[in-house]
Order: C-alpha cells, then structure tokens, then sequence
C-alpha cells in the first residue's frame, strides 16, 4: 500500500456543504486573500487506524468571496484538464470500477447533473452507462466524506473517458478487510465475460508490517489497478 493518499481539492463556488462540528476549519493563504480550508472527517487519520483502516484525503476550499448562483463553477474543467493529458472528447471503451466505502446515495443523480453542466454523455443506470454494487451485498450507511470522495472519483472518470462504462463498487465500511473484498468485486465486474479495464482505489493509509498480505488482491493481467498518489496535496 506504500501510503495511498488523493490530493484533488473540491473547489465550487456553487457547492454548499454541511460543515458537521467534529470537522477540522483551516485558513490557509491564498496571495492577498485567506480562504478557509475544511479537512472532512474521513481525511482524518488516527493512530489507532494503522493497518486497520483507509482513510480519504480530499480537502474542500471554500472561497472567500463565492459568487451565488456563478454562471461557471470556478477550477479546473474537463474542457481545460482533457488538452493537459491529450485525451479525446470520447475516450474511453471499457469498464472502470470505482472502489470507495460507505453509500452515495445520490451517486447517480450527481453523475447526471455534472455530465450535463459539463457537456458529457449521460451516464445512468438506464442507459447501461453506469452501476453501483454494494460490495458485502447489502447498502452501507452513508458517509459524507467518503461520498465526496466518491464524487470525485466517478465524476472525473467520466469525464476523462466518457464513453467507458463506471462502476460504484461500495464497501461496506472503510476497513482494510472490507475495502480489499470491495477490490476482488470490482475485478470481478469488469472481467465479467471476457471483459479489460480499470479499477480505481482513491484512499489509503500509513505503512504497516502486513501490507504486504494484501497483495494477491491485484493479480488479475486484464485490470489494471491505480491507488492514490502518496502526497497531501496543497
């Protein structure tokens, strides 16, 4: 696992997200303005998670001064990320499976509305685009952290390969042990009948003296597996 960590910023002038009490507000510098910065919970690493649990690592910048109703979100798009990697506006013909923990309830929903505000293909259930699997073959609670992480992860899938299929492969909770079945599931989705692809694991943790057991979870030559960068972002 080597320290899996993401470093995507949220950055939306048009999200509003409920700050819960137990989470961390910082300010940090941003030229002449400050803008505060808020770590979620599941961003949150405890000592008492090593070897146990994966943890996100996504970070939301709420800006100083939002515009309401902005007829553009502020950031990146994919019209502005797509040129950087010399992708094609129809990239994409297989599956991805996105692993993450916890429920997204409005997973699909959220797809759709960014597909549109951006100018993507839909991609729902309906149009056999998209998929959500719940890994212990029961619905998890939901988390809003690992939701946004969720978010981000579907999202921009899309949006780089619009036309391959996406996967929510949900783990029943963030534990190592739920988190690595949710993995052998989503191999199991996009080998399904012959099939190649993706699967993509945006969550991580500190080494531990065992990782190494988990490493017949990513044995499978028609996959190949991405887990995050290594880096805090900033």
């Amino acid at each position: 696992m080597r320290k899996w960590y993401s470093s995507i910023f949220l950055v939306n002038a048009t999200l509003v997200f409920v700050i819960v009490v137990s989470s961390s507000l910082l300010a940090q510098s941003q030229g002449s303005q400050h803008a505060a910065v808020l770590v979620p919970d599941s961003t949150v690493e405890r000592p008492q998670d090593k070897g146990i649990r994966a943890h996100t690592n996504h970070l939301i910048r709420l800006q100083a001064n939002p515009t309401p109703n902005a007829l553009s979100p502020s950031g990146e798009t994919p019209q502005t990320i797509r040129p950087v990697y010399k992708l094609p506006s129809t990239g994409g013909s297989q599956k991805i499976a996105i692993v993450d923990a916890f429920d997204y309830p409005t997973a699909e929903n959220d797809l759709k509305v960014f597909s549109a505000r951006f100018g993507l293909p839909l991609c729902t259930t309906a149009n056999g685009c998209f998929k959500k699997v719940y890994a212990n073959g029961t619905k998890p609670r939901a988390d809003c952290g690992w939701a946004q992480e969720a978010a981000l992860d579907i999202e921009w899938a899309h949006a780089m390969a619009p036309n391959a299929k996406i996967i929510l492969v949900e783990a029943a909770n963030n534990s190592f042990a739920n988190l690595f079945r949710a993995v052998d599931v989503a191999t199991s989705q996009v080998t399904t009948g012959g099939g190649k692809g993706e699967v993509s694991m945006s969550w991580g943790g500190a080494e531990f003296s065992t990782e190494s057991s988990y490493d017949g979870h990513f044995q499978n030559n028609n996959v190949v597996y991405f887990a995050a960068s290594g880096d805090l972002g900033g």
